[in-house]
């Protein structure tokens, strides 16, 4: 038995139970406590256990059954371990360690997969968001790279090698929230697929960033409604793409459904000091 000290207004909390005992009122006679436990586990008091039937009083033999893994501590675990392994990959993880990406994402993708089995069966939505991402880049080994660590910071990526690829990826699967955009591919570059998405009806308001090692003016492509919504220059900095796209994120949650946020992430820091390019000088 575990004998533990408690004031008035305390609790004692098992995790793994989902229960939480709250100390109410104290006297030198009395305690008054507050229990929370999910639907399925019974609370008794001692003197009604003691005069239930043995097999009902067994805990191996309740009524009820066994204890379920209810779907509130499924949700707590989940987010423990999706943390858990956030803080592991920050700093930590050489996204060229193919090995290591891979068995990241396979426990990121079981996580996932759980949390959709449970949000179906309790009618929720998932816990464990995933933005989806396509990733447009003729140069294979980057755009793994790049999916990988983007993977590793809980986004849904796919992959096309060039423009024409990446129109075909739209018209066959669910839009993605996110495209990132090389400029200088074959067969379909890149200022040539914007003007192919913004010309067309189910796709204009798609949210699309270039990347490039040059200036959005060096391929003629605006930096607008009819062009991109931002700009990443390479060499790129993963992390701040992530903290980018999820920013972005953010601000077009916040806008209304016909504005388009448009950011330069550049050598001015527009994005970083939350400036436009006017703002900028």
């Amino acid at each position: 038995m575990l004998v533990i000290s408690r004031h008035q207004e305390q609790a004692i909390v098992f995790p793994e139970c989902g229960i939480t005992v709250k100390f109410l009122q104290l006297s030198s006679q009395r305690v008054r406590i507050g229990v929370e436990a999910p639907r399925n586990i019974s609370i008794l008091r001692d003197e009604i256990v003691s005069k239930l039937p043995s097999h009902l009083a067994s805990p191996s033999t309740k009524p009820h059954g066994p204890v379920s893994f209810t779907d509130a501590r499924l949700q707590r675990h989940l987010c423990l371990a999706n943390q858990a392994i956030v803080q592991l990959t920050d700093g930590a993880i050489d996204p060229r360690d193919a090995d290591t990406v891979t068995l990241i994402n396979q426990v990121r993708s079981a996580l996932q997969s759980i949390d959709g089995d449970a949000a179906r069966e309790h009618e929720r939505s998932p816990v464990l968001p995933k933005p989806r991402t396509l990733v447009v880049d003729d140069n294979i080994n980057e755009a793994k790279l790049l999916a990988g660590f983007l993977k590793l910071r809980n986004f849904d990526v796919s992959i096309a090698t060039d423009g024409q690829e990446a129109l075909d990826y739209l018209e066959e699967n669910e839009a993605p929230e996110v495209v990132l955009l090389d400029m200088s591919m074959p067969r379909l570059d890149g200022p040539s697929t914007i003007r192919k998405l913004r010309s067309s009806v189910s796709h204009q308001s798609l949210r699309v960033y270039g990347v490039s090692g040059g200036e959005p003016q060096d391929y003629g492509v605006s930096l607008d409604e009819n062009g991109v919504n931002g700009w990443f220059r390479k060499p790129l900095n993963p992390e701040t793409l992530v903290d980018s796209l999820k920013l972005f994120e953010q601000q077009a949650a916040n806008e209304a459904t016909e504005s388009r946020t448009v950011v330069n992430e550049g050598t001015f820091g527009y994005l970083a000091a939350g400036l436009s390019e006017t703002d900028g000088g």
